[in-house]
């Protein structure tokens, strides 16, 4: 193919068809319109054919390379040396130096898209799990129950005493509190997180006792849980943004149960 085939003009083509025609297929093949090898090909073919043209005197020296194999032949004529390409910087151009060949920039591959649309179904699964966990905590959070509990165990240390009864485990600051105290757990319904912890018998008698659990200390982490899940299935979500907010919903979900297990 010659360059004035892949220019799309004619060998009698003007300076300003020749430029005009560079225009325009230079839109339709650069590299940031469209990631097509093909069209990357072309576009180098495309400048490399311009390059060549766009000067008279390369052109007259092309043109007579063409002519054996465009016109009849009456002898045999010696072939036509190569152009060399010429170097877009004019210092350089004129010391000779050969034109450096563009580097290929590599765009993201589209297997890549079609892993993340092929994910995406069990991903959008993730956040609705996430997002189920995070609403029933916002439930859970706002219910208290009470239950009449004795004193079972306790570990006491610097910094507080870890209490067990039957049914439930807590932090507080109880130095006195002794095994078979009887005292009233005020606790979350569902997932057992103790808000206070009222004495009734014992040394410390009608002493209330202030405890943590996951919605005093890490409120923040079942709301970004929420958030990121509810994100993750809000509809034409491109499959890119689904997969990765429902991979942060798992993380959140995981720690969100390991703050549970560990509060509980």
């Amino acid at each position: 193919m010659t360059h004035y085939e892949v220019l799309e003009v004619s060998e009698q083509a003007t300076a300003q068809e020749i430029r005009r025609a560079y225009r325009r297929l230079v839109l339709l093949t650069h590299p940031d319109r469209t990631p097509d090898p093909a069209a990357h090909r072309r576009y180098l073919a495309i400048n490399e054919a311009y390059e060549t043209l766009s000067s008279a005197a390369r052109r007259q020296q092309y043109d007579a390379g063409l002519r054996p194999t465009s016109a009849p032949a009456t002898g045999t004529a010696p072939p036509a040396a190569p152009v060399p390409p010429v170097h877009r910087d004019p210092a350089l151009r004129r010391r000779g130096r050969p034109a450096a060949r563009r580097r290929h920039v590599p765009t993201q591959p589209a297997q890549y898209k079609q892993e993340f649309a092929r994910l995406a179904p069990l991903m959008r699964l993730v956040a609705a799990a996430g997002l189920l966990l995070a609403l029933l905590l916002c439930v859970d959070a706002f219910q208290e129950e009470a239950s009449v509990q004795r004193v079972s165990h306790m570990r006491c240390q610097q910094d507080g005493c870890q209490i067990n009864t039957e049914q439930f485990s807590f932090s507080a600051s109880a130095d006195s509190l002794a095994p078979d105290d009887q005292v009233v757990v005020y606790h979350s319904p569902w997932f057992s997180q103790v808000w206070e912890v009222k004495v009734d018998s014992g040394k410390m008698a009608g002493a209330v006792l202030a405890t943590s659990n996951v919605y005093t200390n890490v409120w923040l982490l079942p709301l970004l849980l929420g958030v990121a899940a509810a994100a993750a299935l809000w509809p034409k979500q491109p499959a890119e943004y689904v997969f990765r907010l429902a991979f942060l919903s798992g993380v959140l979900c995981i720690l969100c149960l390991i703050f549970l297990a560990s509060f509980e």
